[in-house]
């Protein structure tokens, strides 16, 4: 625990975050709470925040109950990561936002097949926290992220029995979820949480079904789009089942 302590109090303010797992902590014992309360403190007052992890199973002291503690470790890296791409300097216009990386879904169709496919999308709005998509429910829309952040999270089982919820992807703005069961119509296999303040398009499959008939072209670009799309996410799987199989 001292040395543990010793490495905190070296991290340069204003650089980094203390992200403490204590998942794998099956006891705290009296002495080390005291010392972790009094780090606790000092980093509440500086420029280092601390974060928790996976300590719902301890009595954490009193100290630990204003420190932000999240159920895994995933979450709590990016709540780290948020903090420190909050204190980059803003760019010259003002905005902060990082430069997109790719384009958009729509971005890569015909401007005629965007315009009939715009013409059909339903922008709804999502607050942190706010449920967009469940497990087992009917899949009636592709979603496509105007704005903010969003996750999807797979239940983690076992013996019958709900454990934990594993964060799997996260979406921003022009990435798209809920296409495999809009393709299939099958019930959905995960939830999808609003991350953040958001909104997303929404494309109704009446809707789909109805441009296929008026501009089978548009339907068209758009499903091989998509293909596309589940391509990219299928190989993305193979390569992080290899690593894990690794680690």
């Amino acid at each position: 625990m001292e040395q543990l302590l010793a490495e905190l109090g070296s991290c340069p303010a204003g650089t980094a975050v203390i992200v403490l797992d204590l998942g794998q902590v099956i006891e705290l014992p009296a002495s080390g709470a005291a010392l972790l309360s009094q780090q606790a403190e000092q980093h509440r007052n500086g420029e280092t925040p601390l974060l928790l992890c996976r300590a719902t199973h301890l009595e954490p002291p009193a100290a630990l109950a204003a420190i932000p503690c999240f159920t895994s470790l995933d979450l709590a890296l990016e709540a780290a990561e948020d903090h420190l791409l909050s204190l980059r300097p803003s760019s010259p216009n003002g905005s902060t936002d990082l430069p997109a990386t790719s384009e958009g879904l729509l971005d890569r169709l015909a401007p005629e097949h965007q315009a009939a496919i715009k013409a059909l999308l339903e922008l709804r709005q999502y607050g942190p926290g706010e449920q967009v998509m469940a497990q087992l429910q009917a899949s009636h829309h592709l979603f496509i992220v105007a704005t903010g952040r969003f996750s999807l999270f797979l239940p983690v089982q076992r013996d019958g029995a709900h454990l934990a919820s594993a964060r799997m992807a996260t979406f921003t703005s022009g990435m798209v979820f809920g296409d495999a069961g809009f393709l299939s119509g099958r019930p959905r296999l995960a939830d999808v949480v609003a991350d953040t303040d958001g909104s997303c398009w929404l494309l109704d499959r009446r809707d789909f079904d109805r441009l296929q008939l008026s501009t089978p072209a548009a339907a068209m670009a758009l499903l091989s789009q998509i293909a596309l799309d589940l391509g990219d996410k299928l190989a993305l799987c193979g390569q992080q089942l290899t690593l894990a199989e690794h680690l």
